[in-house]
């Protein structure tokens, strides 16, 4: 209907309509073992066992959350903003054109931003978040994680472990944080980077302390309250 509208499917293909407004789609993989979600604009394939497709229309915004096995979840074609929730396996989360918000949870991930303003969290395990396109926010939290700047004005955050910091082509700020970091600049003169964290960390660029607030997808807090609980 007219307003912002929370949908999703059940067992089986389904087709959901959100109408006029801003409408979100939340689904969650359903193969315990192995969740694959694929979105674009006109539908979810779910290639999990056993696969399924559910036709979606006048949806705006969607959150997938994965299982608590190996998860990819993938929103490359889906144009609007995506909340992207692994869990406790190796999961592979890929955001689309818009700004996303996608949140590693527990294991070894790989996190890719892709166009818009992005915030990427890797939590524990030892992560590879990338931005991409936009201004990202990226945050390795536990772990010995990598994260790569790309395109855009980016902030990286490296948190509790041994982490790679790689800013890129934009103005990017570098924050090893905590452990043995290693911060390399391919474009020294357009990047801030600094070391300030606790541990012998090795940079290259020029330095400043910040300490940046990364965006969350509040929106989706009133459609999926018990989401939140995962969020720090």
């Amino acid at each position: 209907g007219i307003g912002i509208d929370c949908l999703q499917g059940g067992p089986g293909e389904d087709t959901l309509d959100g109408g006029p407004g801003e409408d979100w789609f939340v689904e969650s993989a359903r193969s315990v073992a192995t969740g694959w979600l694929q979105l674009s604009d006109g539908q979810l394939s779910d290639l999990g066992s056993p696969a399924e497709v559910d036709s979606l229309r006048g949806i705006e915004r969607a959150a997938l959350r994965g299982t608590s096995g190996d998860n990819v979840l993938d929103a490359s074609r889906f144009s609007g903003p995506v909340w992207l929730s692994g869990s406790d396996g190796d999961d592979t989360l890929i955001g689309g054109a818009d700004a996303d918000y996608l949140d590693a949870g527990r294991g070894n991930d790989g996190l890719s931003g892709l166009g818009g303003d992005d915030t990427l969290l890797g939590r524990d395990g030892n992560d590879r978040l990338d931005g991409g396109a936009g201004d990202d926010g990226l945050s390795g939290l536990g772990g010995h994680d990598t994260l790569i700047g790309d395109a855009g004005s980016d902030t990286l955050l490296g948190g509790i472990g041994n982490d790679s910091l790689v800013p890129g082509a934009g103005s990017d700020t570098a924050l090893g944080e905590a452990g043995d970091d290693t911060i390399a600049s391919s474009d020294a003169t357009a990047d801030l980077v600094t070391g300030a964290g606790n541990g012998n960390d090795v940079s290259a660029g020029d330095t400043l302390d910040i300490d940046p607030d990364l965006d969350t997808v509040d929106d989706a807090f009133n459609c999926f309250p018990v989401w939140a609980e995962a969020l720090p």
